[in-house]
């Protein structure tokens, strides 16, 4: 899940709901992806997410079956 917070802007008032607020889930199975090699970075306001898929020979949830 990724959450932010938008910074409030003077003319909003004093009410704390008009700071942005926003949120968004993505399903990302383990057996995928390298869940321990997730790199996120902020540059220019926007978010970039890297994330390695992990080589057919190493899932486990892979199988070669030879075809006679």
């Amino acid at each position: 899940m990724i959450k932010g917070e938008g910074e409030k802007q003077p003319w909003d008032g004093d009410d704390d709901s008009a700071v942005p607020r926003y949120n968004r889930r993505m399903e990302m199975p383990a057996d995928v992806y390298k869940i321990n090699k997730i790199k996120a970075e902020m540059k220019n306001g926007i978010l970039w997410v890297t994330l390695l898929k992990v080589e057919e020979e190493e899932r486990k949830s892979v199988f070669h079956v030879k075809v006679e």
